[in-house]
C-alpha cells in the first residue's frame, strides 16, 4: 500500500472519519497538551509562510488598469484539515479538564490537612481557530481566494473552593453578607388581624439581627442564624429573610423595605423598625377610635328605629309590667315590661333628660332631625294602675298603642320598653374589629365602624364627626349604615 502523508489523510477525510479519530484520543497530560499546541503553531506558521509566498508570486503577475474589469470565479479547494485538528485538540482539552477536576475532588476529601491556602484547582486552555477570506485578482482577471487562519489561546483559572476570577460563589456570599449587615439592628415583632391598625397590634417581643448573620429573639428566648434568599412567585422575585434556630426553621418572611419584613403569607405578623415601629401617634389614633365607639353606641341607645333603648343603662331590677293590646298576635294582647334607666351613673326621668342625653351624641343639626320622634314616643301611665294590670286601649289607633311606645312615665319616673314586637328588632352590638379612622382634621374625622344588627347580621357604619365648640367636644354629624364589605374596602393596607 502506498504511504500517505497524514495531512493528505486529514485533508480528504469525511466528518464521520474525524469523529472516529477524535473518539480514540488517549488521556493526555498538561505537558502533552502544550506540546500539541506548540506543534500546531509551528505547522500553522510554516503553512502561513507558504501561502504568503505563493500569493506574493501571483501578485507580481497582476497588472490592471483603471478600465479593466473582473469576471469569472476560480474554484478553490479549501483544506479541511485545520478545523478537525482544532476539534481534536479541544476534545483532548476537555478530557484533561475533567480528569484534573476529579483529581482535585479526591485531593480535598476529608482527612486532608487544611493549610488555609486555596490553591488553583483547574487551568483550562482553549484554542480557537478562525478564518479570514481575502479576494484578489491575477493579471488574467481570475479571482484568487485566500483563507488566512488564526489561532488564539485563552486560559481560565479556578480556585479549589469553586470560585473563579469573576467572583462566583464568593461574590454571592459577599452580597448576602452586605444585605444582612443592612438589616442589622433591633426589630419589633408584631401581630395584627387588621392590617396593623392602631389598637389591633399585639407586641410579641424584639428581634436583634447582628452583622455577622446571627440573631436573638426575646419573645421565645431563642438565638440562631439569618439567611437571605429569593422566592419566585407569579413571575416576580421576592427577597426572603429566614431565621433558623440551629438547623430548624423558626420563622421568616418577605423583605418589603428597610423598615418592614412581613412574616408569613398572611401578613398578620411582621418585623418593623424606624418609622414603621413608631407608636408615638398610636395613642392619638386610639383616642379617636374610643371617641367614635362611645358616641356610636350612644347613638343607637337613642335612635328611634331601635326598640331596645339604653340597653347598657337600664336597670332590670327596677321594672314594671303591664298587659297591653297587640293586634299582631292571635291573642290580641301581651305583657310588656319597662325598666328604669338608672344604671352606670345615668338616670333619666323626663323627656328633657332624654333630649339632653341625645345632644351629647348628636351635632346640633343632627339633633334637630333625630329628636323629632320624642314628641310621639312618650305616654303617661296613670298611677292607679299596678304592676301586672291590663290597660284597656279600646279604640286607640295602632301607632298610639302602648306596646309600641318606647318610653312611659309612671309615678314620676321614666321607664324604657324592654320587649319587642313580634319579629321585632333584636338590637345593635359593637363588633370586635377595630374602628378605622380617616380624614382627620382639627374639626372633623370619619370612622368606619363595624357592628352587628340582630344576632349575625354584620354591617359597617360610615360615621362623620364634627367638633362642637359650644360643648367643647366631638359629636356625630351623620351616620350612614352600609354593608360589611365597606369595612374591608377601607382597611389601610399592610404597606401603610
Amino acid at each position: 500500500m502506498k504511504d500517505r502523508n497524514i495531512f493528505d489523510i486529514l485533508g480528504n477525510a469525511e466528518d464521520d472519519s474525524m469523529e472516529r479519530l477524535t473518539e480514540k484520543c488517549p488521556d493526555i497530560t498538561d505537558e502533552q497538551i502544550e506540546k500539541i499546541i506548540a506543534m500546531s503553531e509551528k505547522k500553522y506558521n510554516a503553512k502561513k509562510k507558504e501561502i504568503l509566498k505563493d500569493r506574493t508570486e501571483k501578485d507580481n503577475y497582476i497588472n490592471m488598469t483603471e478600465n479593466d474589469t473582473v469576471e469569472g470565479v476560480e474554484r478553490v479547494h479549501r483544506p479541511v484539515w485545520l478545523t478537525p485538528l482544532a476539534t481534536a485538540a479541544s476534545l483532548v482539552l476537555v478530557a484533561g479538564v475533567v480528569l484534573g477536576s476529579m483529581a482535585m475532588f479526591r485531593k480535598n476529601k476529608t482527612g486532608k490537612i487544611d493549610t488555609g491556602v486555596i490553591e488553583p484547582a483547574v487551568t483550562a486552555t482553549t484554542t480557537q481557530v478562525s478564518g479570514t477570506t481575502q479576494i484578489s485578482t491575477d493579471k488574467n482577471g481570475s479571482t484568487i481566494t485566500t483563507t488566512v487562519t488564526t489561532t488564539s489561546l485563552s486560559k481560565t483559572t479556578g480556585k479549589a473552593d469553586g470560585t473563579g476570577a469573576a467572583g462566583g460563589a464568593s461574590g454571592s456570599a459577599a452580597s448576602e453578607n452586605e444585605e444582612i449587615k443592612a438589616l442589622a439592628g433591633q426589630w419589633k415583632y408584631q401581630e395584627s388581624q387588621y392590617d396593623f391598625i392602631p389598637g389591633s397590634i399585639t407586641e410579641k417581643g424584639t428581634v436583634v439581627i447582628n452583622e455577622d448573620g446571627t440573631y436573638s429573639y426575646n419573645g421565645t428566648n431563642e438565638t440562631g442564624t439569618v439567611k437571605i434568599g429569593v422566592e419566585k412567585m407569579g413571575g416576580s422575585s421576592l427577597k426572603t429573610v429566614s431565621f433558623y434556630n440551629g438547623s430548624s426553621y423558626s420563622f421568616g418572611g418577605y423583605y418589603q423595605n428597610n423598615e418592614w419584613i412581613s412574616i408569613g403569607n398572611g401578613g398578620i405578623s411582621r418585623l418593623v423598625r424606624g418609622s414603621k415601629a413608631d407608636t408615638s401617634k398610636d395613642a392619638e389614633y386610639i383616642s379617636y377610635q374610643n371617641t367614635a365607639k362611645s358616641l356610636i353606641e350612644k347613638y343607637y341607645d337613642t335612635h328611634y328605629q331601635i326598640m331596645f333603648r339604653f340597653p347598657q343603662y337600664r336597670n332590670m331590677n327596677d321594672t314594671i309590667t303591664f298587659n297591653l293590646r297587640d293586634p299582631n298576635l292571635e291573642a290580641g294582647i301581651r305583657d310588656v315590661t319597662y325598666a328604669r334607666i338608672t344604671g352606670k351613673g345615668l338616670e333619666l326621668n323626663s323627656k328633657a333628660d332624654v333630649e339632653n342625653y341625645a345632644r351629647k351624641v348628636y351635632s346640633d343639626s343632627l339633633a334637630a332631625k333625630e329628636l323629632e320622634y320624642l314628641n310621639d314616643d312618650y305616654v303617661v301611665i296613670s298611677d292607679t294602675y299596678k304592676n301586672g294590670d291590663h290597660i284597656d286601649e279600646t279604640g286607640v289607633a295602632l301607632e298610639d298603642l302602648l306596646a309600641f311606645k318606647n318610653f312611659i312615665f309612671y309615678k314620676g319616673n321614666m321607664y324604657v320598653n324592654t320587649s319587642s314586637v313580634q319579629a321585632g328588632w333584636l338590637g345593635y352590638t359593637s363588633a370586635n374589629e377595630p374602628i378605622i379612622i380617616s380624614n382627620v382634621t382639627s374639626t372633623s374625622f370619619r370612622a368606619y365602624a363595624p357592628g352587628i344588627w340582630g344576632e349575625n347580621n354584620m354591617g359597617c357604619d360610615i360615621v362623620d364627626f364634627v367638633f362642637e365648640p359650644s360643648v367643647n367636644g366631638w359629636r356625630i354629624n351623620n351616620l350612614q349604615p352600609e354593608n360589611y364589605s365597606v369595612y374591608g374596602e377601607n382597611l389601610p393596607g399592610l404597606d401603610s
